[in-house]
Order: C-alpha cells, then structure tokens, then sequence
C-alpha cells in the first residue's frame, strides 16, 4: 500500500517525543491485554485503564449493568458541569483469531521498522478499536498538559461486548441511571480506516439483520431421486440470495449519487456464513439451515423462493437512515460539530469525507435515544483489516490520530 511521505513520524530515540513515546508504549500495553471472545479478559482491560485515569488525574468509575461485563468511565469534568457532555466511546472486546494465519503474534503488538522509517504495530484490536480509546486517552493526556480546561465534561467509555452485538454491553448501559447522569450531547464512536489520505466521519450506518434459513423436506435413501428435498428447497433460496447479492456489488461497482460514486454504505451486503444439516452420505436429510450476515435493506419479500422456506431473522431488517435528523440533537446542546470536524481536519491538512457507515457499532443504540452519534477511526493511508489476519496499523498514523483527537476535543468541548 503507497504511503504519503509526509505523514511518517518516527518515534525512535532521540527524535521523537517524550508523549509520542508513551503513547507508543501504553497503546501495545492495552493491545496485550487478550480481550478476545469468548473469554475476554475484561478484568485486566480494567486494571489498565484505572492505571490510566490515575496518570491524567481523572475520575474512574466501573458500572456493571451485566455481571462479569464491566463498563470503564474515565470522566473529566468541565468548569460548567450544568452543560450536555462530549462522551467518547470505545469497546474494549475483540473478534477471535486464528492464530496460524498470523505472520506476527497477535497479541504481542510487535512494532515493525518499515523502509520508510515507520512502524507497523500488529495485533487483534489494532484498528479495531482499541487504537481509538488509547487517541482518545493520549489526546486528553496532551490536553491536560496544556494546562487548557474544557467547558463542557467528557466522558471516555470503555465498553464490553460489542463484537457480539452489543446486547450486553451498551444496549444495556444506555438503559441505566450511570448512562442517563452522563447527560451526553454528542457522542463520538468507531468508524474504519481509509485507503487514502482522506478522513471518514460515519454519521448513521446500514441495519443489521442477520438471518437462517430453515428448509425441511422428504427423506429417504441416498441412492433415490426424492422428491421435495430440502436441500433443493433451500438452494433455491440461496441461488436468490446471491443474485440479489451480485446486483448490489454491481451497484456499488457502476452506481453514483450526487455525480459521486457510491460507496458500501449505500448498498445492501449479503455473505453465506453458516450451513448445517446431513447425519450420514447415505441418508438424504429432512432438513438443512443456513446462515447469512446482511446488513441493510433485504427483506422477505424480495426473494419469491424463499416461500418454500422459513427465515428467522435475528434483528428486524428495518429499513436504514437516521441520517436526516442526524446532528439535530447536538446543535441544540450548543455542540458545533461540523465546525470541530472541520477544524480538526484543516489543522492536518486532510479531506473529512462523510458518510453511512457500512457495518454496525454501538452508535445505533445511542441514535435509537434520539442522541446525536458519529464514528470516526482518524486512520488513513492504511488497508481496512477490521476482523483480518495480519491486522496493524502505521505508529505515525496512530500519533496524527492523537492529534487530530486533540484538535477536535477542544473544539467540542468548548
């Protein structure tokens, strides 16, 4: 991947800062704490960031809303107190690994030179998200230096579970009396790394709604033609599935809006994930399932075969956007976030694109509230390897994200 020269900071001996070096080493520290499913270890997630509340003298507060399933805020509190807050999410828990396909321990955050002089640090949890928590940490730490005090409070949250859907993490936070004392006005959540120079604010994202399908059938020997299988059943849905699927990656590839290119969160994304089914070679099976990730517009009615079949989907597929009313909350808080975006972004010299965000994060339930949400990973120049082998990001991108952080904290929490 071609990298813009300007943006490599080195953070090697002499050269590089006392914060830059710190935050370095404290951003590998969390990457080795093994929050990975299914037995993530939340405790260790926590001891290091009460460690780090107490280096920037702010407030620590754990909530459990779920036995064994701890959520971390750190709270800095501004000099009106009266004022909606800035919350600054992230989610401590990250996606399983296979370990064998790993070029680099995925949880020793290995710190790699690169000809350009830059770093590559590999672990799980790299760009997805604990690169996020620790800017937002180091931003603040930064911030403090400065001696500069914000108006508004701002809350950094840590939460637990949301790489398996957030139904223990913040759905059920953001139902209890800790979340609704935060008294948050805009919140700032994940979004995913950028291919090129440019920054990418996510302000709603596509509807999940996963599925199975369910087929029965006739059975019988493996040497008959039965009729009525449910293997035939259940092809006839899946063959629809993947037609819809190859028109919307058809759309993506030659469809525009506005004269612009469409991008993934304007199309619906439809994957093939689980089939079970069959006992023996020599017994057709009376029934099979299937599984599929979708996110975004699929429904019932849109597959003619899949009558023969039952779907059961595990999230209603609702049709997408909060993105009209999106920001309205905010501006009533007195929160300018398109001018802290835009500021934070000139201060860089890097192009802010907006846009729906192709996947879901704990946002949605915040918007869900009415609340105003925004996801943003400031990581460009780099390969999208969220949930991928091999995942890292640069150490110089990760530092410009700190500042980027710094620039654009100030400005909301004014």
């Amino acid at each position: 991947m071609g990298r813009i020269s300007a943006n490599v900071a080195l953070v090697d001996g002499a050269s590089a800062s006392k914060n830059d070096q710190l935050a370095v080493e404290n951003f590998r520290d969390y990457l080795r704490i093994r929050t990975m499913h299914p037995t993530p270890d939340y405790q260790g997630a926590m001891a290091f960031l009460k460690r780090m509340a107490g280096e920037l003298d702010v407030d620590f507060k754990i909530v459990e809303p779920v036995a064994n399933k701890p959520v971390a805020i750190l709270t800095w509190h501004g000099t009106d107190t009266k004022l909606p807050t800035l919350m600054l999410n992230s989610h401590t828990d990250v996606v399983p690994v296979f370990e064998e396909r790993w070029t680099h321990d995925p949880f020793g955050a290995d710190r790699v030179r690169q000809e350009n002089g830059d770093y590559k640090i590999y672990a799980r949890g790299a760009q997805d998200m604990k690169v996020v928590g620790m800017s937002y940490i180091e931003a603040v730490r930064r911030l403090k230096q400065q001696t500069w005090q914000p108006r508004r409070t701002i809350h950094m949250t840590f939460i637990p579970d949301e790489e398996t859907g957030g139904a223990e993490g913040m759905a059920v936070f953001c139902q209890t009396p800790e979340f609704k004392a935060l008294n948050v006005g805009l919140e700032l959540d994940e979004g995913q790394a950028s291919t090129d120079n440019d920054f990418i604010v996510y302000y709603d994202e596509r509807v999940k709604a996963p599925f199975k399908i369910y087929a029965y059938g006739d059975t019988g020997h493996g040497s008959q033609f039965i009729n009525n299988t449910a293997a035939k059943k259940l092809m006839g849905a899946i063959n629809e599935l993947m037609a819809f699927r190859d028109q919307q990656e058809e759309l993506l590839r030659t469809g525009r809006r506005d004269g612009k290119p469409l991008t993934l969160g304007d199309v619906t994304t439809i994957n093939l994930t689980i089939l079970q089914g069959g006992v023996t070679s020599n017994i057709v099976p009376s029934n099979f399932t299937a599984g599929s990730s979708t996110a975004s517009l699929l429904t019932r009615t849109m597959l003619p075969y899949a009558r023969s079949v039952t779907m059961e989907f595990s999230m209603p597929p609702l049709p997408a956007p909060f993105a009209t009313t999106t920001g309205s909350k905010a501006m009533e808080s007195g929160i300018d976030w398109q001018r802290a975006f835009d500021k934070a972004s000139k201060a860089l010299n890097v192009h802010l694109r907006r846009e729906i965000f192709p996947a879901a994060t704990d946002a949605r339930f915040l918007r869900k509230q009415g609340l105003t949400a925004f996801g943003i990973s400031p990581i460009n120049n780099t390969p999208i390897l969220l949930h991928s082998d091999d995942e890292f990001v640069y150490e110089s991108v990760y530092l410009r994200g700190i500042t980027f952080y710094e620039t654009l904290i100030r400005h909301l929490a004014e």
